[in-house]
């Protein structure tokens, strides 16, 4: 994905938005209940405009091996980048599911777990790999 070109104010933006949630003890012991880590460290995280790896998710829109991207549809941003994901990668499968936010697996979970259950059917080969099998390099 490309680096937008107003990043710097929009990574600004946001980083003040994040910051002002942390002012809210309510909010700050929801988000305590739904992650189990240290969740704050992604907000200060965020203070850096290079936090974000558009160098990485640019060499994947290259590759030639099947990408299954999920998003909830109230992810604006990211809607707009799946658009750039499929016209840059025709290995890149989309699926946009309604009435979910970020944290998509949890806010529509059933759903979610069938889709990704579909697409790895379509590529039994995945099932056949075993963990901590070597390569000829490594042995």
């Amino acid at each position: 994905m490309e680096k937008p070109a107003n990043w710097t104010e929009m990574n600004r933006a946001q980083f003040t938005d994040q910051m002002e949630l942390l002012k809210n003890d309510q909010t700050v012991q929801y988000f305590d209940q739904l992650h189990a880590s240290d969740w704050k460290q992604f907000i200060y995280m965020g203070k850096e405009e290079s936090w974000y790896p558009f160098d990485s998710t640019k060499k994947l829109t290259a590759s030639t091996f099947p990408i299954l991207l999920i998003i909830g549809e109230g992810n604006l941003d990211e809607l707009i980048g799946l658009k750039e994901w499929k016209s840059k990668n025709s290995n890149a499968h989309i699926a946009v599911i309604p009435f979910a936010g970020h944290l998509v697996q949890t806010d529509q979970a059933q759903l979610y777990s069938q889709i990704l259950e579909s697409f790895l059917k379509q590529f039994p080969f995945i099932g056949e790999l075993k963990p901590n099998t070597k390569t000829e390099a490594e042995r």
